[in-house]
């Protein structure tokens, strides 16, 4: 009894464990372009020897204070999905950002060309200009081994403001290895320094102010819900056992329980 009570609570676990994914943000400034501010910046920061530790691991030391890298490069994409997915990832965040010289007369974008005196058509301005800033996605979408890893944007302020943007980015959700949520209904999008000025663009700030306004009936009804389930979840923790003390056999105390937990798996 005991023992099935054992092996019952490590089925929960493990199908618990199952529905948490991992991911992490990329923000991609590991690339030679003389054009890429951050990535030559990067570059020279880690430089010194005592530094080398944290660089990329495909970084060449070229003398003691000196390095350089590129991740722009199909095999090390290659090597890098099989890794984070070794590792246990789910998916990437790509940082998205405005893109130079084709967004170079877009008011949001004048900050990231460093319009602070400086001529935004030249490259000698300071500022972020990257000619390319997308370089590691169209790698992963590129890759033997692009279904591997899944993927998602995280839209910086201007990003998804603009109708030119947007164009540019919804296609990316009708690749089979865009990441979803909500047993897979829905693309996870990241929001990134994105304010009011962008909100209204793309429809209402204040309908996103109500979902998320702990006062709101909306805010509440999905707190409730959130909480109710994890209760009745943590409650499952003990259901298999009590049910086989009760003279019921492994087998029956199994199929009720995941009865149970897929009544809760629709949340």
């Amino acid at each position: 009894m005991l023992l099935s009570s054992i092996f019952l609570f490590s089925v929960l676990v493990l199908l618990e464990a199952s529905r948490v994914e991992f991911g992490a943000i990329r923000w991609d400034c590991y690339n030679n372009r003389s054009g890429d501010v951050i990535s030559s910046t990067v570059q020279k920061v880690l430089g010194p020897s005592k530094y080398h530790w944290r660089a990329p691991y495909y970084t060449h030391v070229i003398s003691e204070d000196n390095i350089t890298m590129n991740g722009d490069e199909q095999n090390i994409m290659d090597e890098e999905i099989m890794l984070a997915s070794e590792a246990g990832l789910s998916y990437w965040a790509y940082d998205t950002y405005c893109v130079w010289p084709i967004d170079q007369n877009l008011t949001q974008c004048q900050g990231y060309w460093g319009v602070d005196g400086g001529d935004p058509s030249s490259y000698t301005s300071i500022g972020y200009k990257p000619i390319d800033p997308a370089y590691a996605l169209k790698r992963h979408l590129a890759s033997v081994h692009r279904n591997v890893m899944n993927f998602t944007l995280l839209l910086l302020g201007a990003s998804p403001a603009y109708p030119t943007m947007r164009e540019r980015y919804l296609p990316y959700f009708k690749e089979p290895n865009y990441h979803r949520v909500i047993n897979g209904t829905r693309p996870l999008v990241f929001l990134f320094q994105a304010s009011d000025l962008e909100a209204n663009m793309n429809g209402d700030s204040d309908k996103l102010i109500i979902i998320i306004n702990p006062s709101s009936h909306e805010f509440q009804s999905v707190m409730i819900k959130n909480i109710l389930c994890s209760f009745f979840r943590c409650m499952c923790m003990c259901v298999p056992m009590c049910i086989l003390n009760s003279g019921l056999t492994m087998y029956s105390s199994m199929f009720i329980y995941i009865l149970i937990y897929s009544f809760l798996l629709v949340d």
